[in-house]
């Protein structure tokens, strides 16, 4: 089971990874090119698949694994707010930027992404896979 944790932290951390670059790419590129909105599209996808294996593997089990610890629910709840809040800001911005509308607010917009992806991956990697990974298993989920 702890070979399965940590497979899975690992797994979500490449993803991270992938994130970060496909991110940093779309800086480099630009977003006015046909490559910039189709890796905008590409790290978009990722986040989503990313956010929803989290909502579907991860916080479950640390919230059977906590047996309702009144704080480990709270961190769950904040962490999926925040997963939600960032999905939607996500898609409206492959919304916006996708259609070839790259006005001034581009900058702004990308700037508030990319630091809402930067610290929400800082806290999933500094504060949530490790509750994850130091909660015993759930009962009856070996």
């Amino acid at each position: 089971m702890e070979r399965d944790k940590m497979n899975l932290i690992h797994e979500l951390e490449s993803e991270h990874l992938e994130i970060i670059r496909l991110v940093r790419e779309i800086k480099t590129v630009g977003i006015r090119t046909m490559a910039g909105r189709n890796i905008l599209s590409v790290a978009i996808e990722k986040l989503m698949t990313h956010l929803e294996r989290e909502n579907r593997l991860l916080y479950p089990e640390i919230t059977r694994a906590s047996d309702w610890d009144a704080e480990t629910i709270t961190l769950v709840q904040n962490f999926k707010t925040e997963s939600a809040t960032i999905m939607d800001f996500a898609r409206s911005f492959l919304e916006k930027y996708t259609s070839g509308d790259s006005g001034f607010d581009f900058q702004t917009d990308f700037q508030i992404l990319y630091a809402s992806l930067m610290k929400r991956i800082e806290k999933e990697e500094q504060i949530l896979y490790p509750v994850y990974l130091n909660r015993p298993a759930a009962k009856g989920s070996d």
